[in-house]
């Protein structure tokens, strides 16, 4: 679980947004700690912090992105694609970028469609 909290964590640190790695891997290795102790183990609050603390390792890389965000405004959050191309969604034509999920060799991306139609 620790391996792939730290997964998500890293997925940011090859683009521009600017991500507390160590605080948040911190937080993940203390509620490892919290519930390998029997005690604590059988408390709701240990379990609701590791919610918590897995959740903000989830949404860390996307948390300033929002609906309809300009296409300036995302390079700016997170950087370059490191590749665009074509697609067509519901008959309209739109650029997508691909953003590297773990490191810039990394053959796995994810695809973000560009707001604008292409020609506009």
């Amino acid at each position: 679980m620790t391996a792939f909290a730290a997964l998500l964590v890293a997925i940011p640190a090859v683009q521009a947004q600017k991500v507390n790695k160590s605080g948040l891997l911190t937080k993940i290795e203390k509620s490892d700690a919290d519930i390998a102790d029997a005690k604590k183990n059988a408390k709701a609050s240990t379990w609701i912090n590791r919610g918590k603390a897995l959740y903000e390792a989830a949404v860390e890389p996307t948390k300033s992105l929002f609906v309809n965000m300009d296409a300036a405004m995302l390079k700016l959050a997170v950087g370059e694609p490191s590749a665009t191309k074509q697609v067509t969604l519901l008959n309209v034509p739109y650029e997508a970028w691909e953003y590297p999920i773990s490191s810039p060799t990394s053959r796995t991306a994810r695809s973000l469609p560009g707001r604008r139609p292409t020609g506009c």
